[in-house]
């Protein structure tokens, strides 16, 4: 029996461990380059080998039209929302607001929970890839065109992952394909484990800004927990998926915000430090709900 929680509580451990070594080591410059090096190796080597090896398996589907709907259909809505939503708010807090209600965090806690429940990413790395580029574009549409969006999108790693994957898909045999799975297929726990680790390390230490910001973060948490979750069984209900697809939209859909939201909210100076606040809240919210989904599954 407890072997079928193992996957769960070395997610919990290696979350523990990038959060002890944040207290410990704190903003030490090896530290924080460690961090930083292993950020870089989870964005730009793993994820992008995790791409390339599910499409290089499974190619394209009729069924990734479906998730195609969902995502698309889903950020639209969400952006619309917020927008009438967030007018009460200061313009550089509305559209902080936006972005960390709208966008999850699909890959770096969504992937190893995929891979907990399902031992699978079938839909999850369709569904995350849009989410990605969607990211980008929405962020840069919201800086007023700062930035040079389409660059943005076309250095995005995990993109060619895909691209060179769905390739190899439909070029090479299948023995070969199945063999460079063989080897790739150790890089899934690694991607999860190293990106949770990131995670830990990320989530702030300060609870200031949470006492500060009440009730943007409860908007927040109401979007990601209550009304995405809504929006994409609505949006299912109109879709004939394979069970297996809608089970991974729907775990996606109330993940807690993404991580690179705070990047981004760094970069356009949307309040950074109230992203980051939201980010640490809700992913233990998030946690404590991957747990009640696993014991109920």
């Amino acid at each position: 029996m407890i072997e079928d929680f193992l996957p769960i509580i070395y997610l919990f451990v290696f979350i523990g461990l990038g959060l002890l070594s944040k207290i410990i080591f704190g903003e030490k410059k090896i530290f924080m380059g460690f961090i930083g090096y292993l950020s870089h190796f989870v964005y730009y080597i793993l994820v992008p080998i995790v791409f390339f090896d599910v499409f290089s398996v499974r190619g394209l589907m009729i069924a990734d039209l479906g998730i195609f709907g969902v995502s698309t259909t889903y950020v639209l809505v969400s952006i619309f929302a917020l927008s009438i939503i967030t007018r009460r708010f200061e313009e550089k807090v509305g559209k902080a607001l936006i972005i960390t209600s709208t966008f999850q965090n699909a890959v770096f806690l969504g992937f190893p929970v995929m891979i907990l429940l399902y031992n699978d990413l079938s839909a999850a790395a369709t569904y995350s890839l849009l989410l990605f580029i969607y990211h980008i574009v929405t962020a840069g549409l919201l800086s007023t065109g700062r930035g040079n969006i389409v660059g943005s999108i076309i250095r995005i790693p995990i993109l060619y992952g895909f691209l060179s994957g769905t390739l190899i898909h439909y070029v090479v045999p299948s023995g070969i394909v199945d063999g460079l799975h063989v080897i790739l297929s150790p890089s899934h726990p690694l991607l999860s484990y190293s990106a949770v680790y990131v995670l830990g390390s990320t989530i702030p230490l300060t609870t200031s800004i949470i006492r500060n910001s009440l009730s943007e973060i409860l908007l927040i948490g109401i979007w990601r927990f209550i009304v995405s979750p809504i929006i994409h069984f609505i949006l299912l209900m109109f879709l004939q998926l394979p069970q297996l697809y809608e089970a991974e939209i729907m775990v996606l859909s109330v993940m807690p915000p993404a991580v690179m939201n705070t990047v981004l909210a760094r970069i356009y100076g949307w309040r950074p430090e109230l992203v980051a606040g939201a980010t640490m809240v809700h992913t233990f919210i998030g946690l404590i709900i991957v747990v009640g989904i696993v014991l109920l599954s």
